[in-house]
């Protein structure tokens, strides 16, 4: 997709909404510039003495280290940000999933908003979605680190761990979901653990 062609400058994360609209670069993506992401990636894809993948997004242009033993699965076609949100099962999302069946999927949409407005997007949207199943507000959040740049993490409980990563970059907002059916609870020390390693492994493209 053309919007998501050069990602480059930090987003200012820690404000409110802002009062000029964010615009889109109208590039192309490259595999070119997808290699070189994932290649930087490399050094840091070693995770708890165990070696981690590096993985590049073709589509929404970035890279991050999978842990070990986990299969990647990117995704086919860009969201567009209209309608609902992918889920870990559509073709608009990344994932990379582990053998128990937790899973993180990842995506992206242009965005006019900065962090603080994203979140509250996110929150809202989670509750249009999934509020038969996702109490509002979320149980859980805290500020959490993004391929260098700030982010939020939403935690809820909804049967199932659902946890929401989100940062905006560039004038696109960048949504990390982890996955975790065999806990039931906003919150796991261990998934948070992997999750935010996850998170901090991510690379955007430039």
């Amino acid at each position: 997709m053309r919007w998501l062609a050069v990602l480059a400058a930090l987003v200012p994360a820690a404000c409110g909404d802002a009062s000029s609209d964010t615009s889109a670069s109208s590039s192309k993506p490259s595999a070119t510039t997808a290699a070189v992401v994932a290649g930087s990636v490399t050094a840091a894809a070693t995770t708890g003495g165990s070696t981690a993948s590096p993985f590049a997004s073709g589509v929404y242009r970035y890279a991050l280290a999978v842990p070990a033993g986990w299969q990647a699965v990117a995704a086919k076609r860009a969201w567009d940000g209209s309608g609902a949100a992918p889920t870990h099962e559509d073709p608009d999302a990344d994932e990379w999933s582990r053998p128990d069946g937790a899973s993180v999927f990842a995506f992206a949409a242009p965005t006019r908003h900065h962090l603080t407005g994203y979140a509250r997007e996110w929150i809202a949207r989670t509750a249009a979605e999934h509020g038969d199943t996702c109490p509002n507000p979320p149980a859980a959040r805290e500020p959490v680190t993004i391929g260098g740049d700030s982010g939020v993490l939403l935690a809820w409980d909804c049967g199932i761990l659902i946890d929401i990563a989100v940062a905006v970059h560039d004038g696109a907002g960048y949504a990390f979901v982890f996955r975790d059916p065999n806990v039931h609870a906003a919150t796991d020390p261990a998934d948070h653990e992997t999750f935010v390693r996850l998170l901090r492994s991510v690379k955007f493209g430039r």
